[in-house]
């Protein structure tokens, strides 16, 4: 639905909207090479996901906002799935 990039300080904000018939499971995904330039560097990927629990709704439009809030690579690193709630 939408991707994006931090600026130079390391924040971003992604926004999207889609037409669904069914429960969703949004996520963002981290893709990162650490660090960048060198030859032995760590290449991953990991998701976090938004918690069931701000879906309250089905069947009509709704709108619903989540805040990973400050988010540190190490811990992304170390969990592939982190729970909110």
């Amino acid at each position: 639905m939408a991707e994006g990039v931090t600026d130079e300080n390391g924040y971003f904000s992604i926004t999207g909207e889609t037409l669904e018939y069914t429960a969703i499971e949004p996520y963002i995904e981290f893709k990162y090479k650490c660090p960048e330039y060198e030859e032995n560097s760590v290449e991953d990927r990991k998701f976090l996901y938004v918690p069931d629990s701000v879906f309250r709704y089905l069947g009509y439009t709704r709108e619903f906002k989540f805040n990973f809030d400050e988010i540190d690579l190490i811990r992304i690193r170390e969990r592939a799935y982190w729970s909110f709630f």
